[in-house]
């Protein structure tokens, strides 16, 4: 009996390997249905009438057809070997494509980096052309600050920048990295993405906006205390944008005003001198500035006076020309509990040193931080040394005593 049963399993598993190989033999791709989606690298939108040729064994190109709103379709009998397309149209290079066709159905997304600029209007809050405004391309990479003095676009001749005509026309690019223009003119200011963009958009700049407040160190008026805007994300912004000179004083009673600010959220700094000729940037909070609101900006900062003894290692160099500590917690996500304003971005507080590793901070509230010490050289190096501290939960100075701090290896 086991002979049979064997010779019997033998036989069902030879009909079941037949079936399998007639399935599959049924299930050979005959054509590959492809389908191509041609778009501008930059702003993304479809490219009408790009044509597409496949290039042939003798190296002849045979025209397939040209896109529609970005889309082209064609079969293609399957094959292991890469056909070869070429994808071009008018105002931007050409680019080639290599398809594998060994699925029934491939779709392929065709980026075209274009050859000609952006163009567009710009139009002042006030609804006439806005002539003479400054434009400039700006990339992730490249970074670039706003000038308060005179709401100029600095970019150190990094970045492709132009001036609108007087009728508020301008031209400006091409750019494959550019992902946004931003714009200033005596009368606003404005950030629009290139995501979408089309030829001869307007630009409708807001206008710039005055804002006061009052700074409050743990509920006392903080006197003749620097305060800097020192960055601003703009609405349709994809990251904050620098900026330099927008800077006010305190007056004996804490309160403070600026005569004007770009419109947007906007990052202030309580600006703290770490040396004779030196200063950093300390508790950062982002508010929101807006011609639409009071503007009235309550810059409240809570915790404690940290104080501790940094303990470095031997080669840390005590006499750099320019040396300065910091107390940062990571970034916190956002979240129902944050605070409208907070900001989004790490806090950092600035700690001042003295007599070789002895450090002070004001105002940290409670929690875990990392102590950061910078020293710069003359010959332009840097040494940074770091270590882990807790802010114990209270209120009134804390002394954290002695601190190791190591060679940040990163």
């Amino acid at each position: 009996m086991n002979g049979v049963g064997n010779i019997r399993q033998a036989f069902s598993a030879s009909i079941c390997f037949v079936f399998m190989a007639a399935s599959a033999m049924g299930a050979e791709i005959d054509n590959v249905a492809v389908r191509l989606r041609v778009t501008d690298s930059t702003t993304q939108v479809p490219i009408s009438g790009a044509l597409i040729s496949m290039r042939k064994a003798d190296d002849q190109l045979d025209k397939l057809g040209a896109s529609t709103n970005g889309i082209f379709n064609f079969a293609h009998p399957a094959t292991t070997q890469l056909v070869q397309l070429r994808v071009e149209a008018a105002n931007y290079t050409t680019r080639a494509v290599s398809l594998s066709l060994t699925n029934s159905r491939i779709e392929q997304a065709v980026k075209l980096d274009r050859i000609i600029p952006f163009r567009g209007i710009v139009i002042a809050p006030t609804g006439q052309t806005a002539g003479g405004a400054h434009l400039v391309l700006l990339t992730q990479t490249i970074r670039m600050s706003i000038i308060g003095f005179d709401g100029r676009i600095e970019t150190f001749n990094q970045l492709r920048t132009d001036v609108a005509d007087a009728d508020g026309h301008f031209s400006i690019g091409p750019d494959a990295e550019a992902k946004s223009i931003l714009i200033t003119h005596d009368l606003g200011v404005g950030q629009v993405s290139l995501i979408g963009w089309t030829n001869e958009t307007k630009i409708h700049l807001r206008a710039w906006t005055s804002a006061r407040g009052r700074m409050l160190i743990n509920n006392a008026p903080a006197v003749n205390e620097d305060i800097v805007a020192s960055m601003v994300k703009f609405p349709q912004g994809l990251w904050p944008v620098n900026l330099q000179g927008f800077e006010t004083r305190t007056d004996p009673a804490g309160f403070f005003s600026f005569d004007r600010l770009p419109p947007g959220e906007v990052t202030l700094h309580w600006k703290i001198p770490i040396g004779a000729q030196s200063s950093s940037y300390s508790h950062g909070v982002a508010f929101i500035v807006d011609s639409a609101f009071p503007n009235d900006l309550k810059y409240y900062l809570q915790g404690r006076t940290v104080r501790g003894q940094a303990v470095a290692p031997d080669e840390f160099d005590w006499n750099a020309q320019f040396i300065f500590a910091s107390i940062s917690a990571p970034a916190q996500p956002p979240s129902e509990f944050t605070p409208l304003g907070a900001s989004a971005f790490p806090s950092s507080f600035v700690a001042a040193l003295s007599e070789k590793g002895k450090f002070e901070a004001t105002a940290v509230p409670p929690g875990k931080y990392t102590l950061r010490i910078h020293a710069h050289k003359n010959d332009n190096s840097m040494q940074m040394i770091e270590g882990a501290i807790i802010v114990p939960e209270g209120t009134g100075p804390v002394d954290l005593g002695p601190i190791t701090l190591k060679k940040n290896m990163r």
